[in-house]
């Protein structure tokens, strides 16, 4: 399939000397801490371990909008939720936004998508199938990439089809991350000439929880638990995460894939490769599921990224960094002209070592209508630094944790009287985001 794959059209600009090559892959709904590199001694991950000691790891990386068409957004325009549009799932992103595609394409890049997309709109069917049955029409809505091997959104892993730039599915008659990858494969090698932004969104490991047989290998039993996840729920806690593990191990071989093909074409050392996830699961911590909330299952995410040269191997970073920041970050290490109205922090400098402070916290919010399990509420705010989380719903004090005593979030001081200077405290800084934002959430 990928050797029948057209060459994507030629930049119009010539790049500058030397301009580094992006890889981006992003799973979809991994937990920060579900690699062996982040401390997870069951999980095997050995490809995504020996990324992390080729370049650096993010230990405080963070979703602003833990939800899979916010993050995308946010990844894409480096602008929060309330300023990009897309404040939810199945909403159509705006297009009279500059997104890093579209920069990277100013700056002589030829860019590629592949995965699910998840921008394009529209309401799903009950079975999930999205308008024009996952087809996002070339132009504007393909938000700036030029290649195009994309669905809108689907997550059966085995029986489902992808688009390039005709509305005519191509069927993947097997496991799709294994095939997004050839793809993958055979763009960098088309493209090993030229400079590129190549990102890649896979499926896994989105629920259902379905690996392919030959990564059905977890033993449940065995699988150590959060001290976060309640007594009633850990037998099923640990049958998800037995294929959970299984996904993430099938991801694991294909980033051992795409680090191989790089090393082969001779682009490793010119490329930033980046791996993260567009938010978390619960997995039952706080007795809660899937995503859309602010504790660290759900909003705290991997980041891997390597760039040899630039990048200290090895490192393991404890810099704050979110989603809106992975757009000037990645302009930043390119040397690429940031465009105006992007809201995140270019920590470019603090990856390569010329910086060491960054930002003293993040900015977390989510925006759905109605109540969500166990009073987990739509709309809610939160600021984290690294030693707390702090969240309002709807305006009131929700959650506040000392992470550095508690950090499974076990013991909610919200209400606590000895905790009040702290909370104040965190509740000015939450404000101040709303003031520098321009987030007006409880109107």
């Amino acid at each position: 399939m990928a050797a029948m794959m057209a060459a994507a059209p030629a930049p119009s600009v010539a790049a500058r000397p030397g301009a580094p090559n992006i890889v981006y892959v992003f799973a979809d709904q991994m937990r920060f801490c579900d690699m062996g590199c982040a401390g997870n001694e069951y999980i095997r991950t050995p490809h995504l371990d020996r990324l992390a000691s080729q370049g650096a790891q993010l230990t405080n990386a963070f979703t602003g909008a833990p939800l899979c068409s916010p993050y995308r957004a946010q990844l894409l325009t480096g602008k929060y939720s309330h300023k990009n549009g897309v404040a939810t799932n199945d909403v159509h992103m705006p297009e009279d936004q500059d997104s890093i595609a579209r920069v990277l394409a100013r700056e002589g890049y030829a860019t590629g998508y592949i995965g699910k997309w998840h921008l394009d709109g529209g309401r799903r069917e009950p079975e999930g199938t999205p308008r024009n049955n996952g087809y996002v029409p070339t132009g504007g809505a393909r938000q700036g990439f030029g290649f195009w091997a994309a669905h809108e959104c689907s997550h059966d892993y085995f029986h489902t089809h992808y688009f390039r730039d005709a509305p005519k599915p191509i069927p993947i008659g097997t496991y799709e991350p294994d095939v997004q990858t050839d793809i993958a494969i055979e763009y960098l090698r088309q493209n090993r000439d030229r400079p590129f932004a190549l990102f890649m969104s896979w499926g896994p490991p989105h629920n259902p929880y379905q690996p392919p047989e030959r990564y059905r290998t977890y033993d449940p039993a065995r699988i150590p638990l959060r001290p976060n996840v309640p007594r009633e729920f850990q037998d099923e806690a640990r049958r998800n995460l037995a294929f959970y593990y299984g996904l993430i191990t099938s991801l694991d071989d294909n980033i051992g894939r795409i680090t191989k093909a790089l090393d082969e074409l001779g682009l490793a050392g010119n490329t930033i490769l980046c791996f993260s996830s567009d938010h978390g699961d619960m997995h039952r911590s706080h007795g809660h599921i899937l995503k859309q909330k602010p504790w660290e299952e759900s909003a705290h995410i991997p980041f891997l990224v390597r760039y040899p040269g630039h990048i200290e191997a090895g490192r393991k970073s404890e810099v704050l960094f979110n989603s809106v920041d992975v757009m000037p970050t990645l302009l930043g290490l390119c040397g690429a002209k940031p465009p105006s109205g992007m809201q995140g922090t270019d920590l470019s400098r603090v990856l390569t070592g010329q910086e060491t402070r960054g930002p003293e916290s993040v900015y977390l919010a989510l925006s759905l209508d109605g109540p969500l399990p166990r009073g987990a509420g739509g709309r809610w705010r939160a600021v984290r630094t690294r030693d707390w989380l702090y969240a309002q719903q709807r305006g009131r004090d929700w959650l506040l944790y000392n992470l550095k005593s508690d950090p499974y979030q076990m013991k909610n001081l919200a209400g606590e009287r000895a905790a009040a200077p702290e909370k104040q405290r965190l509740n000015r800084m939450l404000q101040d985001w709303f003031t520098r934002t321009g987030d007006t959430p409880w109107s």
